[in-house]
């Protein structure tokens, strides 16, 4: 028996597969299609909050620069210092708000 024979036994021209595939992409967009007529979109009571988080900032007065300049030179000047207890009682304070 042939090796190569076996190899490509069930051998099918590039134009026939080129257009199986064609076909298969045309069918699976018309399901995709399908599909998204029946998509709904329900947001949990915490992407609900974040959304109003992100409302009331965008409604903010803004960012004060001045801060930023000061707090980014502390920084680089090594003076900067960060309070692990009260960054913690923060964070967890966040995560209370986030849960209701």
């Amino acid at each position: 028996m042939d090796p190569l024979k076996s190899l490509t036994g069930n051998a099918r021209p590039l134009s026939q597969l080129a257009s199986a595939g064609n076909n298969q992409t045309a069918q699976a967009a018309g399901a995709e299609a399908t599909v998204a007529k029946q998509d709904a979109v329900s947001l949990t009571p915490q992407a609900q909050q974040l959304q109003r988080a992100e409302a009331a900032l965008d409604s903010a007065d803004g960012i004060d620069m001045d801060k930023v300049a000061a707090v980014r030179a502390a920084i680089v000047e090594g003076r900067y210092q960060i309070d692990a207890e009260r960054l913690a009682d923060n964070l967890m304070r966040f995560e209370q708000e986030l849960n209701g």
